[in-house]
């Protein structure tokens, strides 16, 4: 043993010094620290210090790797939880044509909603117009982004969403359909699409609001799509109004007058069809 310093310890019937010279095979000799001063029973050292700092080095590697993998992870289960239509299931804001100010500023308030959600600062959002204008896409654009974020996101068309609930009446359904409502409501984003495309049926209204209403005790927010005929907004019909005496005939007043509530934004999709352009991701 090397005593380099005059301060000593009593371990059991032996003296030790605080410090001691060791030799670690990989860097050389070190000054190791006593790690258990004053108690009985065999003195255990400090570990070389180049050691230890390699050792922190290699274990961050590892903890951001493991988090980058866990990263990925999350995302492939959040993306097939999504049910994303496969058409767009990778589209991005990039993916969105912009030549128009009306494309500019649907683009830009898709965008600025998906910023609000750190902030909690949630309303519901409203894609409304002509078929083909890429209000699906842009959507799902949204959700990708979302994702990407580390939020839930559920999407599904009306028809989608109320034949789950029919479907849970089945003898051997393997999800009730209270079950099927809290599933719903539990994801932090909802957007409904093809709002229009079913048979208004009392049953699939009060269906419709239950949907909307679990999310709206929550205050989670609902993206919703609907359609709606150029001839509709002739005259000089004001197409807010046009689309909410709409949304009012197909999912009834009550999810209206939730929907709209807390400024819920409305966006008109007014220009030509993308469906005879290839979409690219």
């Amino acid at each position: 043993m090397i005593f380099c310093f005059n301060q000593y310890y009593k371990m059991g019937n032996k003296m030790f010094d605080e410090f001691e010279k060791k030799i670690c095979d990989e860097h050389g000799e070190y000054d190791a620290k006593l790690m258990n001063p004053g108690m009985a029973g065999k003195p255990r050292y400090s570990l070389c210090p180049k050691c230890m700092e390699a050792n922190a080095e290699w274990e961050k590697k590892v903890s951001s790797t493991n988090k980058k993998e866990e990263d990925f992870l999350r995302k492939i289960s959040a993306k097939a939880n999504a049910t994303l239509p496969e058409r767009y299931e990778d589209a991005t804001f990039n993916s969105f044509e912009v030549k128009l100010g009306g494309q500019e500023e649907a683009k830009f308030i898709a965008k600025n909603y998906c910023d609000y959600f750190k902030n909690k600062d949630y309303y519901n959002l409203i894609l409304y117009g002509y078929v083909g204008t890429g209000k699906t896409l842009l959507a799902v654009a949204m959700a990708n982004e979302l994702i990407d974020k580390g939020y839930s996101v559920k999407y599904s068309s009306v028809g989608e969403s109320t034949d789950k609930l029919r479907n849970s009446y089945n003898r051997d359904a393997s999800i009730s359909y209270r079950e099927i409502i809290d599933e719903y409501s539990r994801y932090d984003l909802l957007i409904i699409d093809e709002v229009g495309v079913q048979n208004n049926t009392d049953w699939e209204l009060k269906a419709l609001y239950e949907f909307v209403n679990s999310r709206y005790e929550k205050k989670c927010p609902i993206v919703v799509i609907a359609n709606i005929k150029p001839e509709d907004t002739g005259d000089g019909a004001d197409p807010d109004k046009v689309v909410e005496g709409y949304l009012i005939r197909h999912l009834g007043d009550r999810v209206v007058d939730r929907l709209r509530e807390n400024d819920g934004q409305m966006i008109f999709f007014n220009w030509g069809s993308y469906r005879r352009k290839t979409y690219r991701k």
